[in-house]
């Protein structure tokens, strides 16, 4: 059946390649994650508070102990070789990239989530970067999966910040694509970002 739908900006989806593609603003998104018929997807508005989503060698993502970058190695999600490989990982969690938003999360609920790939464990953690972290294992698989920590923030003021590292966790590097950080109770479709917060504006549909 025909149906109008609204939004002014650009938008991901997930298509019958199982690839993440940009829909312009003038087409509904189909989405095709859980099923091959595709279902209509619409979400409520949000902002990647991550200005370099697909770049991790921007000195806006900090790299600490022997943490290294290598660009453009490997196929993204998108179908593109611009994903990254992290390196220099020992389990001993003194070996981050992290990112810092300036944002302060006190008494608010947040989501992060990340494309990877690889062998072995890490720790995805977000942060007020003062008394409190948010954070879980996470299993590592050789085909890309979408990984996702959720919490809420005590009400100390902070600065809110997602790392990836090797704390208890076994994997020496991985590759890595598509980091989004959002005020969000759950994970919604990935925005990229290219040097600044991007916003995805909410979609109706009649």
């Amino acid at each position: 059946l025909p149906f109008a739908f609204t939004r002014s900006t650009s938008a991901t989806r997930v298509n019958k390649e199982a690839l993440i593609e940009v829909v312009t603003n003038d087409r509904p998104r189909i989405d095709y994650t859980d099923t091959d018929k595709g279902v209509a997807l619409l979400e409520n508005s949000s902002t990647n508070l991550i200005t370099y989503s697909e770049d991790f060698s921007q000195s806006a993502w900090t790299k600490t102990g022997a943490t290294t970058v290598t660009s453009n190695t490997v196929i993204s999600p998108d179908g593109t070789q611009n994903a990254s490989t992290i390196s220099g990982l020992t389990g001993s969690g003194s070996n981050d990239i992290y990112f810092v938003t300036g944002v302060n999360p006190a008494s608010k609920t947040y989501s992060a989530s990340v494309y990877l790939k690889g062998n072995g464990t890490l720790r995805l953690q977000i942060s007020n970067n003062v008394n409190q972290g948010i954070g879980e294992i996470i299993t590592l698989t050789s085909d890309w999966k979408r990984h996702t920590v959720t919490g809420t923030f005590n009400s100390t003021s902070g600065n809110l910040s997602v790392t990836i590292d090797d704390s208890t966790a076994t994997a020496t590097q991985f590759d890595v694509w598509g980091a989004m950080l959002e005020e969000n109770s759950v994970a919604s479709s990935y925005i990229p970002t290219q040097g600044s917060a991007s916003t995805r504006v909410a979609e109706t549909a009649s």
